[in-house]
């Protein structure tokens, strides 16, 4: 189950906070890779998180499993 939502952005330009949602999602992926045998594939698949900037509404398109969705929300 994924849950995708649009947020439209007021403050800050989407491509930019596009770019550092990606970044402390990268960042935190990779601390969690550190840490061997800590994820298992199903894990590792339920926490991807697509966040795609729209430039034109300057909005964001975020896609993610329940369990992520609300870190992500206060995120943006």
């Amino acid at each position: 189950q994924r849950k995708t939502v649009v947020y439209r952005l007021k403050n800050a330009p989407a491509p930019d906070v596009s770019n550092a949602v990606n970044r402390f999602l990268s960042t935190e992926r990779q601390v969690q890779m550190a840490a061997p045998g800590a994820f298992n594939a199903f894990q590792q698949i339920e926490s991807e998180v697509v966040v795609v900037p729209e430039p034109v509404s300057n909005a964001l398109i975020i896609s993610a499993t329940p369990r992520f969705f609300e870190e992500i929300s206060q995120l943006v």
